[in-house]
């Protein structure tokens, strides 16, 4: 039982709170789906994955997992995927010898590396949201310094725009994109949203990698002009689609999903709310 986990003799207050808390997220879902019974009849204390296409015809799951989808684009839109494939190339492009370029490819496969394990510490500390706006502008910053070296012909500012793009990147961005996806969806449909999620990130990953060797050839600022457009495009993409989840359990996350709460806490729903516009309820709210 849950006290036998957490070490308790008897349940405390906040036990109570969250087990009444999964108990009513149970009972509004199945209530929506239709599956619980009446008030004189026992319910069923169980959900199965739901079918894509009932995922497709729900409005609530529907806009769900377009989001998680969206931020499994970051990624790619922000260039880190692109630049990892082709580092060696990157670094020759911005004017570093052939040594000095396989050199730096490692040292960025190796930063990307040391940040992956210290950017676990502040995930839980930062909003979701807030890590990945701040990430994406930040790696487009990084572009802008790449730039700046080119004209200053300077490789190794260059090359410390590449490195530091990785960084923060690997820091703020990578991560989330993963964690946002997994929260956002219920439990009818976690399943099918995570591999839905994943197939967004390979098929966008793809493209990325494969245009890049087009962006190469028209020019290194081609290049970074390029991907500080798309990292902004991300940021924006952020900023309209993507909730805040911090401090929020799995079951909270999916009540306020259903009750039409969670994405009011987004860029598009603030600036309506500013306007004096009020937000069209969910179907499911």
């Amino acid at each position: 039982t849950m006290c036998q986990l957490r070490g308790l003799d008897f349940p405390d207050q906040a036990m109570l709170t969250e087990l009444e808390a999964i108990e009513r997220t149970y009972v509004s879902e199945l209530n929506l789906r239709g599956r619980a019974s009446s008030s004189d009849g026992p319910q069923e204390w169980w959900q199965e994955e739901l079918p894509l296409l009932e995922i497709l015809q729900s409005p609530v799951h529907l806009r769900l997992l377009l989001a998680g989808c969206a931020v499994n684009t970051l990624p790619a839109l922000s260039g880190s995927e692109a630049q990892m494939n082709y580092a060696g190339q990157m670094f020759r492009m911005v004017g570093f010898h052939y040594q000095d370029a396989a050199s730096a490819a490692v040292m960025m496969y190796g930063l990307k590396l040391a940040m992956a394990a210290p950017s676990f510490m502040w995930l839980d500390a930062v909003g979701r949201r807030t890590l990945l706006s701040y990430g994406l502008r930040g790696v487009t910053a990084c572009y802008g310094l790449s730039a700046i070296g080119l004209a200053l012909h300077s490789p190794h500012i260059s090359g410390v725009g590449m490195l530091a793009s990785q960084a923060i990147y690997q820091s703020c961005v990578g991560p989330i994109a993963w964690i946002v996806s997994s929260e956002l969806y219920p439990s009818d449909m976690r399943a099918r949203g995570c591999a839905l999620a994943s197939a967004t990130f390979s098929i966008t990953t793809l493209l990325s990698v494969q245009f890049h060797p087009l962006l190469i050839s028209r020019g290194p600022f081609t290049v970074f002009a390029t991907y500080a457009a798309t990292a902004q495009a991300a940021w924006l993409l952020t900023r309209v689609t993507v909730p805040e989840t911090k401090g929020r359990s799995l079951e909270e996350i999916q009540e306020e999903a259903f009750q039409g709460r969670l994405f009011r806490r987004t860029s598009i729903m603030e600036g309506r709310s500013l306007l004096g516009i009020e937000p069209e309820p969910d179907a499911a709210g």
